[in-house]
Order: structure tokens, then sequence, then C-alpha cells
């Protein structure tokens, strides 16, 4: 979907978390070449799955693709002569089939934008960067104030998100970092709601949580301004890259990689966890907390990209969540995704693979502990630890944070006389704001006799749209038009504020519910297809299908053995009785006659003949063996001894020729 295409009402928009399988199911020959038919599904529903038809040369040309990422990947040799035998095909055919399991079980790889247009061409075909260029600078072509300066290609992993070198044309010195990104499969809030939510971020002020210059939605699509950090983000520092690299060349294979120092760990965690609870106690989703999600600066984290939530885009490690039915809120989310970045900054690498009951040997034991409690198999089963709770370890509990950076102040700077705004809070902080200012401003006209206001010049109240700065500190800089930063002294605490209406709680509350809801739901259905492949490889294994063999055994003779025994026993009744007469039906009841019609009377049969004289009668019948079973035992151990070889040979005389 184009970035500006406004989607389709009910049209679902597609999660490219969503892990892709290939498997070649057949090759043919053609003319001079091999192709091979390769069978795609998204996620776990056979339904939602395809073909499509590949060369070696197309395995060749994504492979010298990602050689940028710097890993070891197996596609099979090239051979010029005898590449079209059957035996060469086949065996080729096993190591491209090694080679597509490594690139979609690889989790930076499967999400890669190469990867995805190489099996889903139909759905990645387009040049997001080309476009995104495009929309940005449509979008800002009768702004004054930014200046796109140069894109900052594949920085990221989102395949629909592109990032552009900006600059504010009042402040060209100084660098920020656009973000346009479209709508996720998540998003639920109304665009008039996700509106207002977006205008309300820049108003964010947290030590620990990095502010948003300037925040917007335009059709299907977002747009947001930051401070660009110089020195990258928490992932740049451990693995010592520049941050405007390739994602794959920065993270798929470093080099250079190094964990933190326990006091560092320690510091930074407990910063991230004091971010995530302000954000849990305002009831704002995140769900996106990563190493490249946290930038560094004068040894203070803060997080990135809180946004994300709102705009429905799927999480980072969204894979990894939806195979645990327990990790199915966003807080839990965070938690999880805590653990992940506490083991990278500890290790210095993402681990393995999760669930994680080994760890390699540090001198860290209570990082260890942490870990255990977020990335064990059982905790994975049982539930995620609450933020809370991870204040309160040894880790984090004793930690002292220091507030070094220049706290920021919202300053109302606000025309005298206009019209109310979409936002409830503004126009009560504006209220608020004109009667303080009506307020000092008649409280410093006093007496000329009062020596300590005598020397201050105070102006009436302006017209003027400029801007009237009254503050008792210097200012560094300009965020944006309601936010400026300030040298405050370290004397000084500034409590984090965020303020939503009512109204607008309301609506994230709703989104966050179906936003947990179409994760447990995909949660399950993973559940189901992982006990059904379970199953399936169960019974097909060979001990299973020999146990079947036997048990099959066992049920032909049980059959034989119940024949013999229903055989017997009819047998057994029909001797006991007889020439007894045949069994008669339940008789029907005679339907009433119509009325008008006389019923007809059958007459009855005659009387049997009496006896001829001279002749003894005869017994109808044989006296039948007796019931004890002796007669009986003896007719059948004669029947199951029965021989076609006992039989003796009888000799036939042909009489059918004529005599002459």
């Amino acid at each position: 979907m184009a970035l500006m295409e406004k989607p389709a009402a009910g049209k679902l928009l597609l999660d490219d978390t969503v892990s892709l399988t290939a498997v070649i199911e057949a090759s043919q020959n053609l003319q001079s070449h091999t192709e091979y038919i390769i069978r795609v599904q998204r996620g776990v529903s056979t339904e939602n799955s395809w073909t499509v038809i590949r060369r070696y040369s197309d395995f060749d040309m994504l492979n010298n693709s990602l050689l940028i990422s710097g890993l070891n990947l197996p596609l099979p040799p090239k051979k010029l002569i005898g590449n079209m035998d059957r035996e060469f095909i086949a065996e080729r055919q096993k190591g491209l089939q090694a080679y597509l399991n490594f690139l979609t079980q690889h989790h930076i790889l499967s999400s890669c934008e190469l990867v995805k247009k190489f099996l889903d061409t139909n759905n990645y075909s387009a040049n997001y960067t080309e476009i995104a260029l495009q929309q940005v600078s449509m979008y800002f072509r009768s702004d004054l104030i930014w200046e796109v300066v140069e894109p900052l290609k594949d920085m990221g992993w989102r395949l629909r998100k592109r990032y552009f070198l900006v600059k504010n044309k009042e402040q060209p010195k100084e660098r920020q970092v656009l973000s346009w990104v479209d709508f996720g499969p998540d998003k639920f809030l109304s665009d008039k709601d996700l509106q207002s939510m977006m205008k309300l971020l820049p108003s964010l002020s947290h030590p620990y949580i990095c502010p948003v210059t300037y925040a917007s939605t335009i059709e299907s699509s977002a747009v947001v301004i930051r401070i660009f950090n110089e020195k990258g983000t928490l992932r740049d520092h451990i693995c010592k890259v520049k941050p405007k690299e390739a994602f794959l060349k920065k993270y798929c294979n470093p080099k250079k990689i190094q964990g933190l120092e326990l006091q560092q760990i320690r510091t930074y965690g407990r910063q991230i966890l004091e971010a995530l609870k302000f954000l849990h106690d305002k009831g704002f989703p995140y769900g996106h907390l990563h190493a490249s999600n946290v930038v560094v600066e004068d040894n203070t984290c803060k997080l990135l990209d809180i946004e994300n939530s709102i705009l429905g885009l799927p999480s980072y490690y969204r894979p990894y969540v939806t195979q645990f039915r327990k990790i199915n809120t966003t807080e839990s989310i965070d938690v999880y995704s805590f653990g992940h970045l506490l083991y990278e900054m500890t290790y210095g690498r993402p681990p393995d693979a999760i669930p994680v009951d080994q760890y390699p040997s540090v001198p860290y034991t209570s990082v260890v502990s942490v870990l255990q409690s977020i990335l064990s198999t059982e905790s994975c089963k049982t539930g995620m630890p609450t933020v809370s709770q991870l204040l309160q370890t040894p880790l984090f509990s004793d930690v002292l944070l220091f507030n070094t950076e220049k706290a920021q102040f919202k300053l109302p700077f606000f025309p005298l006389a206009g019209e109310p705004s979409d936002v409830p809070a503004v126009d009560d902080w504006i209220t608020r704001s004109r009667e303080i200012w009506d307020g000092a401003h008649v409280h410093f006209r006093r007496p000329s006799g009062d020596n300590e206001y005598r020397q201050i010049a105070i102006c009436a109240r302006t017209l003027v749209t400029s801007p009237r700065f009254i503050c008792p500190f210097p200012i560094t800089r300009q965020i944006n038009p309601v936010t400026y930063q300030l040298q405050i002294p370290s004397s000084y605490c500034i409590s984090p504020s965020f303020h939503v209406t009512s109204k607008l709680k309301e609506a994230l509350k709703l989104s966050k519910e179906c936003l947990e809801k179409r994760l447990q739901e995909e949660q399950r259905a993973v559940q189901q297809h992982r006990r059904l492949t379970r199953a399936q490889s169960h019974h097909g294994s060979e001990e299973e299908k020999r146990k079947r063999k036997i048990l099959a055994r066992k049920k032909s003779r049980q059959s034989t053995y119940e024949n013999e025994e229903d055989f017997s026993s009819k047998y057994n009744n029909n001797s006991g009785s007889g020439a007894s007469s045949p069994p008669t039906c339940p008789s029907s009841p005679t339907p009433p006659p119509a009325p008008g019609v006389q019923p007809v009377t059958i007459p009855p049969p005659p009387p049997p003949p009496p006896p001829a004289l001279g002749i003894e009668s005869v017994p109808p019948s044989l006296h039948p063996p007796s019931v004890n079973g002796k007669g009986r035992s003896a007719l059948l151990s004669s029947i199951q001894a029965f021989s076609k070889g006992q039989l003796k040979k009888s000799e036939t005389k042909d009489r059918s020729n004529p005599h002459i």
C-alpha cells in the first residue's frame, strides 16, 4: 500500500512481523536452466499460502545483496558443467531448502525487505524509500520551517518506516531526524483521537523519554520529528557501530561487541524501568522496547518511538511473544522485552534462543537472577513479573538516579484573543496562564513608593503575535513552538508530566484492549498449530507405526474371536428350539378404515385334513440336542476339525456318451 493511500473500509493491514515459511515442492527443467517451485506460507494458516518460481540465479542475486550482513550464508555453490543432471538437481534442491530455512528462521533476516520481496513479490514490490521521499517533500513543500537534508536509507528494521535527516530553518545547525511510517494492523484509535494524541506527544516530559519535536498524521501515515543523536542508540554503543549505517550491516554480525559494566547495567536498567512505570501508570501502551529504541545521552537512557503503539505498529519481539500465551498484555510485553535488553547489555549480543535456561559465565549473579525471572522456561509459562517487582530487586532497588539533564518546562505562548482549540487541556492551560499573567501584571504595578518594584519596567499587555518570554532561567534551545529547553539548577526537581483528557484515556484503554485481543487470538492459533504438528509428528514416528500395527493385529484377533462366539450362540439358539417358527415381527397397529367404507373380513383358513388311517403319525421334528452342551461341543469341534483332505475320493462314471 502506498504511504499516502487511504486504506479501504474493513481492509486488514498486513503484519510484517508474521513469519514466512518456504518449502521447495518441485523443480522443472526449461531449456538450459532449472526452476524451483516454492510454496510460501504466512503464519500458521495453510490457506494463506502461495507459490513462487525462482531460478538459481535469483538465489544468487539475493545472496549477493545479503552479503552486507557479514553472515556466512549456506548457499550451494555454482556449477557450470553438469548442472542439469537429475542427481545434481536433487542435491542442489536440498541445499537451497537449507538456505531458505536459514533466512526464514533468522530474526533480522526474516524481516528484511530483500527476503520479503524474494518470497512475496505481490505485497512487497514498492520502493518504500522513493515513495516516502516524495510524500515527505509534498508534505513540507508549503512549510516554512522544516527542510529535508538527506534520506537515511535502511537505518531501521521496519519495511514501511523511513528516516530522513531534516533541519529547522530557524536553527540550521541543529540536525533532527524525521520518521515517516504507515499505520499498522493494530491501529484501533479513530482518526480524530489519533490526531489529538499525536498533538499531545510534544507535551510529554520525562527525563528518561526522548522528547518529540513535532508529530502529526495525514491520511494513512504519520510523521514524527526528534533530535538526532550523533552517538546513536544503546545497541550502537554495544556493537561499536555508527548510527547512520544500514541495519543489516550494523547488527547481523557485529565484529566488536562488548557488554556493559555492572554499574552501567544497573543505572540504565533503573532508568528504563522508571520510564516504563511512568507509561504504565498513565495507561499509555508501549510494547516496543529494544536496544535500538533506547538512546544514551550523558549517561542517561531515553526511550524512543513511544508513538508506535497508538499507530498500530507490531512489536519487534512479536514473533517471540506469540509463542507464549502468558505474555498477553502490553505491560508483560514490556517486561519480556526488558529481559532481552538486559541480556544484551550483559553479554553484548541477543540470546540465541528463547526461553533461556543456561547462561554463560558472568560475574554478575544479581543480573542472572533477574534474567531467570523473565527469560526462563518457567517464567514464560507462568507469566512475567511486573515493573514494580523488578524495581524492588537487589539489582535496581538501591540505584540512585541523578537528573543531570536540562529539564524542560512547557511555557504557554499564546495570543491574547483567539478561538478555542480542539484540546480542552490546552484551553484550560491558556485560561489559567492568562489569569496568572493578569494577576502578576496588577501586582507589579504597585505605587512608586514601594522600593522593591521601583526599577522594574513592566509594559502593558500587548496584542503582538510574537511570543513574550517570562522566565527566570536561560533558554538553551527551542524544541517546538510551545516547548523550550531551559538551563535549570541541579537543586530543582522537575516532575514528569503528560496530561491526557479523560476522553482520550478511554479511547486509549479500548485501543489497548483490542490490541491485546488480537495478540491473544494469534497466540491461540499458534498453540493449536503447534499441538497439531506435535500430534502429526508423533503419529508419523516409526515407533508409533509399530505400536499401531500391533494394536491392529490385536483388534483383528479379537474381532475374529467375537465372530466365532456369535456364530456359536446363533447355532445354539436354532438347535435348541428345533423346527421353531420364524421370529415374528412386532405387529404394527392397523390403520383405521376410511369413513364410509366397510372393513373387509378375511375368512379363517380351512382346518388341516385328518391323518390317514393305518399310518402312524410321524413327529414333525427330531429331538433337539441336549442343552447341556455335550452334543453342541461335539458338533462345534467336528466343524472346526473339518478338512477337505479327509474326504474320500469318489469315482464318477460318465454315461453321457451315446451307446452304439
